[in-house]
């Protein structure tokens, strides 16, 4: 199994971009991180409790494990304070008492895939403060326990909810970020029967083909997902696929569709506009 890593230079963004992100399909807020924007981590409205309530709250636990309330209630505060240890602890125990209570089972499984995210976020700080082959090998590390999370976080939740299609996108980028192309393809073919998820699949799909070798096939899924209409397309994934398009359309010496797909970034108003113009006028030149 390999995983398709991002150069170290190429930064958060990038390796993120490598998922088709699950953010949108969280169900709780976040709490902690809004409240230590606003505030810090001991600002004003910071959750502050005496140990006597943390002691009631744990002899609750201990008399009642199967009431999953008092664990929600400790929790949430742990949370709150940006205890994640604490947090996770109780959740653990928790989901462990009881596995088919929904709140905490979600709560649970947010926590840990945010983890996963701000541990890919912290190894690329440390590897700009010093970039050594060990810190690039944490960098690398921490790219691929966020694919494994994600995977596991979309095929979790999948299994409980089988009617949130959705989930298939986010969780086939993933697998193919690991390289699993072939299990990656299972899950598209299924979303992309979808009005509503046929863009970012076949966006998902275009990436797959051309990581197996498959230009053409990867060509014509980048289209479907830059000229699909209705329903209408997020602009971040029609610029994207046209980018992807204009790119392979170029190595392909398929000049006349490069000019194509050029023309419609333009027509995005994208920032990097002078650069597409740039590229555009180049392939122009091409043409005589």
């Amino acid at each position: 199994m390999s995983f398709e890593r991002d150069k170290p230079n190429e930064g958060v963004q990038q390796a993120l971009a490598r998922f088709q992100s699950v953010d949108h399909l969280f169900v709780r807020p976040k709490l902690a991180d809004i409240n230590d924007a606003l505030n810090g981590p001991a600002g004003p409205n910071a959750t502050r409790i005496s140990l006597l309530d943390y002691q009631e709250l744990e002899q609750k636990i201990k008399n009642y494990p199967a009431d999953p309330i008092p664990y929600m209630q400790l929790a949430e505060i742990y949370d709150r304070q940006l205890r994640s240890k604490d947090t996770m602890r109780v959740l653990n125990a928790g989901v462990q008492q009881n596995p088919d209570y929904e709140p905490l089972v979600v709560f649970r499984e947010e926590l840990v895939l945010r983890a996963a995210q701000q541990s890919l976020q912290e190894t690329w700080r440390i590897y700009l403060q010093d970039k050594s082959d060990e810190n690039e090998l944490d960098w690398q590390r921490a790219q691929a326990n966020l694919a494994n999370e994600q995977i596991a976080f979309c095929q979790a939740r999948y299994t409980r909810h089988p009617e949130q299609k959705e989930l298939l996108v986010p969780w086939a980028a993933a697998l193919r970020s690991l390289g699993r192309i072939e299990d990656a393809l299972q899950l598209l073919k299924q979303s992309v029967e979808i009005p509503l998820l046929r863009a970012p699949s076949a966006l998902e799909l275009g990436q797959c083909y051309e990581l197996s070798s498959q230009p053409l096939e990867a060509f014509a899924a980048y289209r479907t997902a830059a000229l699909f209409r209705d329903p209408p397309v997020l602009m971040s994934v029609r610029t994207d696929a046209l980018r992807k398009a204009l790119r392979l359309a170029e190595k392909l010496n398929m000049i006349d569709s490069a000019k194509r797909y050029a023309k419609f970034l333009l027509e995005c108003k994208v920032e990097d506009s002078a650069a597409i113009q740039q590229q555009l006028d180049h392939l122009q030149r091409k043409m005589l």
